[in-house]
């Protein structure tokens, strides 16, 4: 009897040990996703942050993304130069015609510096460009882009690269 009664012990005591393994398991486990979770939640507000805090996304004039464009070509040979700038300047009051050509240059200026991949220009403002210029102000736009890449010399290849974007996403023919 008293091995029964020892056999029964140890089948019970190996059941609870079994019981409250299960029940340090599933604690463990939920923990596991839960820190997850938190993890998926901090990448997505880090994200929207990002998203939110990107000078690109409130643009919505033309004149202003092609600015934004316009300096980043040419801080794409470094500090954008005196005269580049003055180009870029030139070109947004009298050619574009901005009214506020100032302040936006002002703007495009620092906008274009926040920008790491160059190509995103293009392919954030593309849509922008095609759906509210016309095909001569796109070849113009063009025009003013090489003459911006060329105001310091002869194009870099960043800059190419750039003007093959910009010719890619654009429906003009290049020159």
């Amino acid at each position: 009897m008293h091995i029964l009664l020892g056999l029964i012990a140890v089948i019970g005591a190996v059941g609870g040990y079994l019981f409250w393994a299960r029940r340090a398991s599933e604690a463990a486990v939920e923990a596991v996703d839960m820190a997850q979770r938190l993890r998926g939640k901090m990448r997505r507000e880090a994200f929207r942050k990002r998203a939110v805090g990107s000078p690109l996304t409130a643009v919505e004039d033309p004149g202003t993304a092609a600015a934004i464009l316009l300096f980043k070509m040419a801080e794409l040979r470094g500090e954008v130069s005196k005269d580049a700038g003055n180009l870029i300047r030139e070109i947004l009051r009298d050619e574009i015609g901005l009214s506020d050509w100032a302040e936006t240059a002002d703007f495009a200026e620092w906008a274009a510096r926040q920008v790491v991949n160059p190509t995103e220009v293009v392919r954030r403002f593309h849509r922008l460009w095609i759906g509210a210029l016309t095909p001569d102000q796109l070849t113009d736009f063009r025009r003013m882009a090489r003459r911006v890449s060329e105001a310091d010399g002869e194009r870099n290849s960043e800059q190419r690269q750039l003007m093959l974007a910009l010719d890619n996403r654009l429906p003009f023919p290049p020159n």
